[in-house]
């Protein structure tokens, strides 16, 4: 016998043992012991490559609901009724619907924006797009507010606080924001910290509850735009 003859002997061998080995091995069984068949045989799962998801945003109805129009208020110039309750989870909860909205209506653009003013000494009359209103409200409440820092307070405003009020003066059912004064009176008030991302600092916002939310400004100053 040749050299070439004796391996392809040698790796017929191997294939038969092979073969062979294959034909005995144990068929795959349930847990229960009953076989699988060959077409019920799972197919390999291939995991995709990881994508990160697009962050939640708070706000499915991108047209605004104004409250300031549809409930009722305290006074003329509140942002909407007063808060349901004052127990914090559920004030805390109204305010995330004011601001966010549900699947039938839109969150409060002009009351956001009131919100922005006090934090960041923006102007609340700008004009801000639909897309551009739900991407910075959702920001505010997902992750600049430190919702688990919230409290409560009753407390006796000092004459001449400065605050926000809404209008219609325009008459076109967008109301507007405008500067004005708090009388002295004893209020319910919301505590949140609130991350100013334009001064990149912690800030303390104030909200009235018996008229909507209404901000209040801890310092004296008002929004540049509205003097």
């Amino acid at each position: 016998m040749t050299y070439r003859t004796k391996r392809i002997a040698l790796v017929a061998i191997g294939l038969l043992v092979i073969l062979t080995s294959l034909a005995i091995a144990p068929h795959p069984v349930r847990s229960n012991g009953t076989p699988i068949a060959t077409a019920e045989m799972p197919t390999p799962f291939v995991v995709p490559s990881p994508v990160a998801p697009a962050p939640p945003g708070c706000t499915r109805v991108k047209t605004p609901y104004y409250r300031f129009y549809n409930e009722k208020k305290e006074s003329p110039g509140s942002f909407g009724s007063p808060a349901a309750s004052y127990d914090i989870a559920a004030v805390v909860g109204d305010l995330k619907l004011r601001l966010c909205g549900n699947d039938e209506l839109g969150g409060d653009k002009r009351l956001f924006l009131a919100l922005e003013a006090v934090i960041s000494n923006t102007n609340p009359t700008r004009e801000v797009t639909n897309d551009q209103w739900a991407s910075a409200v959702s920001t505010l409440v997902l992750e600049d507010i430190d919702w688990e820092s919230a409290r409560m307070t009753e407390e006796e405003t000092t004459p001449n606080t400065r605050t926000l009020y809404m209008s219609d003066r325009n008459n076109d059912g967008t109301p507007e924001v405008a500067a004005t004064k708090l009388r002295q009176r004893t209020s319910q008030f919301l505590i949140l910290q609130v991350y100013d991302r334009y001064a990149n600092r912690w800030v303390e916002l104030k909200l009235r509850l018996q008229c909507g939310f209404q901000p209040v400004f801890k310092r004296a100053a008002t929004p540049t735009a509205l003097l």
